[in-house]
């Protein structure tokens, strides 16, 4: 079981919590980074700096690639990038690339590396690592940041001091001048830990590690209601080589049952047998049907966490700024994570504590391994022990304001502001470590007011199961003062139910009414008690705290949705959204300053760039260049007819005009437009000689917007307006003026059917789509073709109504409709203080198609021969209805089941 961990929903017994202990002095020392500092432009023109990836891949180091490219940029530096790691620094050639700033442009979001990495044995020799000196002395690299595991730290740092030789070898032989071996005659590393393992000692945090988490997270969630649905027990093995890290956090994160890791592993023949066992166990000791996952390496893939983004983004800013401090004195540093600092540590002293860990677990002395993996393991670890005991130590008593129980203390919790991400969490916590510390707690539900109404209840171990990863506020929140509520009854009611301390999860109103109640202390006696606010406001306007609960997700929430539709943010953009959400939550108080968003994009690594691609608003010059310098040689090497272009349209296919005709007998009553949507897509060639098939799906100049899709709509409204006069004329009811989803789209096929080949033409022209500059401009401009009178619409509109403003408002209804929504400023209210998510306004009710038997398709279409042959000009299409009378009776004949004697006999 080495290199895999294991997390189990159904535990076999509790097994004795051990006890771990730390001292900053047994940490690796670090030396704190110059993040935040002010720096030079150009401070360091003239070096060269090369980056490379190497071992096993990370989601985040595309961020951490780009930082160190960017930074470089900013100090002055040249920076080098060298593909698949010590193989293309072997190999040379292609595989060392001067890096660009659009080189690193849209990678921030991308799984993996795009600079590629293998594992190379030829620099595990000297030979090897000669060529590689050669090659970089070549492109003037003697700076190097390497992103990978201990082991391609270690390689680096051995590269370092080899350098000299290598350098002196290579100027013996004639590689290098003199000039050279001076010039480059110290190799400087500094290095990043890119890892989901999370297995380096000395930072608390490696690149990748929380997107891996996330996948675990996202697995466990999914594979949960299957669990649930079967009563079954799951057992579920992740990555992490030889460290635990990704397993307990994850079990601490899903609340699972039972974790097994190697640093904390059952005490007897545990590598061998332990899967074997824990099947066996659940299902033939307990009786459990029990499956086993094996996640794999899912979790390397897909794009990284915001977490890591930053990270990567932070520690690769860091590296170049180390590398500038770096001398041949200073030994080679590795860029960590502690706390909420970058740090800079001791690159060789770390590697030996990592091997070190690995050493005493082959001796199986657990509690030295758990210790030297640092403080953040061993704080999970104990958090997880606390938090997954099947029984708490103690039972629940329901409090009474009679009970005189001294053995025990009741600790109360309640949530007071607007409802924040990361409450029902803590409350969580709160409830599970106190009932493990001998410890009653009591809920207070809708923080004052619940205390005041009595709406205090015992919280139970079992009461908080699944807590961890719901948003809202399962306890119930509301902005109040203590103050406005009145302390003396809320001292009465502390007193009543003999409240010995206080634990309150919330805002500002949370801090402003802790504070209120520790100044009041002095008159009431029940307030002298100890309280604790656990900050939780997405406003994170709490003294004393960089971060709360929930702080950034409304932002990143605007963010994500912004740029899925390429909107462009800009910063008031920010402040004036930020200022709606916070009056929706009622945050009068809070105010949104420049000082405040600068600190949020540093957080999150946003900066403003200018935009590529397709945009509404792309500048008419940059448009015009585009298509004199880009389209036209593009047009020159294909014929028309194989140019296309598709764009996407909404239509309310059930609209009709707001008011018409009706009978004697009949109302005609009012409503909403009818916002019955369906998107298509249109799509077609440059000359008009193919119009692909009508799809339905859930700028710089697009041909298809210069009045394809306005014509296409134009001729369906046009149809439908016969429809309803011809229904009104046959003196037929209401039913015939409505639209179904499938007369829709029979008549919007039709439509597209009647565009012209003419009008595809001079739209495409108009767009730019002219193979040479001398090709003749349309006679019509895109207004004018989208506005050509119809004298057969105006007529079929004015026995409708009779004014050009209304059918115009009718031909441009759907014009500016959005066929994929973004989500509304109360949805993200909604979804930050974790309510539930909208359902869809409207739900499909069209109705099923009914069957058409053959007997009624052969009278309607004898029909339709009748009334063509009474019409003047209907000759000319009896032969196509003749056909396709022909059609019908063929497919009766075929689905018609010939009979048989012994037919009778079984079905009789």
């Amino acid at each position: 079981m080495d290199g895999a961990n294991t997390q189990v929903s159904s535990p076999p017994s509790v097994r004795s919590a051990r006890k771990y202990s730390f001292s900053r002095k047994q940490s690796v020392m670090a030396e704190p980074g110059k993040e935040g500092q002010s720096v030079v432009p150009g401070v360091w023109a003239g070096n060269t700096i090369g980056v490379f990836t190497s071992g096993g891949d990370s989601q985040g180091m595309n961020a951490a690639v780009r930082a160190v490219v960017r930074m470089g940029f900013y100090v002055g530096s040249k920076v080098y990038f060298i593909k698949e790691g010590y193989q293309g620094m072997v190999d040379g050639g292609d595989n060392i690339v001067e890096a660009t700033w659009a080189s690193v442009s849209g990678i921030l979001q991308m799984g993996g590396t795009v600079i590629g990495s293998a594992r190379c044995k030829d620099f595990r020799e000297r030979p090897g690592r000669l060529i590689a000196a050669n090659n970089l002395i070549k492109k003037g690299i003697s700076n190097l940041v390497v992103i990978g595991g201990d082991g391609s730290l270690t390689g680096a740092d051995c590269f370092r001091q080899e350098w000299g030789g290598l350098l002196d070898e290579l100027l013996q032989t004639g590689k290098i001048s003199k000039e050279e071996r001076e010039k480059y005659k110290h190799l400087n590393i500094v290095g990043m830990v890119g890892s989901i393992d999370n297995d380096f000692c000395g930072t608390d945090m490696t690149i990748g590690t929380d997107s891996a988490l996330h996948r675990i997270i996202e697995a466990v969630d999914a594979i949960a209601t299957t669990a649930l649905s079967h009563q079954r027990a799951f057992v579920m093995e992740v990555m992490g080589r030889h460290c635990g890290y990704l397993a307990l956090v994850g079990a601490l994160a899903t609340e699972a049952d039972w974790v097994f890791i190697p640093e904390w592993p059952p005490e007897d023949n545990w590598k061998e047998t332990l899967c074997k066992k824990l099947v066996a166990l659940l299902s033939t000791e307990l009786k459990i049907d029990t499956r086993v996952t094996v996640l794999g390496h899912v979790q390397r893939g897909g794009s990284p966490s915001a977490f890591d983004r930053i990270l990567g983004s932070r520690m690769g800013a860091e590296a170049v700024l180390a590398l500038i401090d770096a001398s041949p004195e200073t030994p080679a540093c590795v860029i960590s994570i502690e706390g909420n600092s970058t740090v800079r540590v001791p690159l060789m002293e770390c590697v030996e504590r990592t091997k070190e860990v690995q050493a005493c677990m082959d001796k199986k002395n657990f509690d030295e391994a758990v210790r030297l993996r640092g403080k953040s393991f061993q704080n999970n670890l104990n958090v997880y022990r606390l938090l997954s005991k099947l029984r708490p130590p103690s039972s629940h008593v329901k409090p009474t304001s009679h009970e005189d129980n001294k053995t025990h203390r009741n600790l109360a919790i309640m949530n007071i502001g607007a409802p924040a991400c990361g409450m029902n969490a803590a409350v969580r916590s709160f409830v599970r470590i106190s009932l493990t510390r001998g410890f009653r707690v009591l809920g207070i539900h809708d923080s004052f007011d619940g205390l005041l109404k009595g709406d205090v209840v015992p919280m139970t171990w079992s009461q908080v199961q699944g807590w961890a990863g719901k948003g809202g506020s399962f306890l119930g929140t509301k902005k109040q003062w203590a103050n406005d509520v009145g302390i003396d009854k809320i001292a009465r009611k502390f007193a009543e139910y003999k409240i010995d301390g206080l634990m309150i999860v919330g805002g500002f109103e949370a801090y402003h009414s802790a504070l209120q109640l520790s100044e009041a202390r002095e008159f009431y006696p029940a307030l002298c008690i100890p309280v604790v606010v656990v900050p939780c406001t997405i406003s994170n306007n709490i003294p004393g705290s960089d971060f709360s609960l929930g702080a950034d997700t409304a932002l990143n929430e605007i963010t994500d949705q912004a740029r899925s539709q390429s909107i462009p943010i800009s910063g008031p953009q920010l402040l004036e959204k930020g200022k709606e959400i916070a009056e929706s939550l009622g945050l009068n108080n809070f105010a949104m300053s420049q000082g405040w968003l600068d600190r949020w994009k540093s957080r999150h690594g946003i900066s403003m760039k200018a935009i590529c691609g397709e945009s509404s608003s792309v500048d008419k010059q940059v448009t015009d260049e585009w298509i004199a310098t880009t389209l036209r040689p593009i047009l020159e090497q294909y014929r028309p007819c194989d140019i296309f272009n598709a764009d996407e349209t909404g239509l309310f296919y059930k609209c009709l005009p707001s008011r018409t005709l009706v009978f004697k007998e009949e109302t005609c009553s009012g409503g909403k437009l009818p916002k019955d949507l369906i998107t298509l897509l249109v799509a077609t060639n440059m000359d008009g000689s193919e119009k692909l098939p009508l799809m339905t799906i859930g700028n710089v100049l697009q041909p298809c917007d210069q009045g394809i899709i306005q014509n296409l709509k134009t001729l369906y409204r046009k149809r439908v307006l016969r429809r309803m006069v011809a229904a009104i004329s046959n003196g037929e009811g209401s039913s015939h003026l409505t639209m179904t989803l499938l007369d829709a789209m029979t008549t919007i096929a039709e439509a597209w059917d009647e565009v012209k080949q003419e009008t595809i033409g001079n739209c495409f022209r108009h767009a730019g789509f002219k193979a040479s500059e001398s090709e003749s401009d349309p006679d019509v401009n895109s207004a004018e073709i989208q506005q050509q009178p119809d004298t057969e619409l105006s007529h079929l509109y004015s026995q409708m109504r009779d004014t050009e403003t209304a059918l115009n408002e009718f031909l441009h209804v759907d014009d500016e409709v959005i066929s994929t929504e973004e989500l509304t400023t109360q949805e993200i209210v909604e979804k930050v203080q974790g309510g539930n998510e909208a359902g869809d306004e409207d739900d499909d009710e069209s109705e099923p198609i009914p069957i058409v038997s053959s007997k009624t398709a052969t009278e309607a279409i004898t029909a339709l021969q009748q009334f063509l042959m009474q019409q003047e000009d209907g000759s000319t299409l009896l032969k196509d209805i003749n056909k396709l009378k022909n059609f019908v009776e063929k497919t009766a004949l075929h689905q018609r089941k010939q009979t048989t004697i012994t037919d009778f006999f079984k079905t009789h």
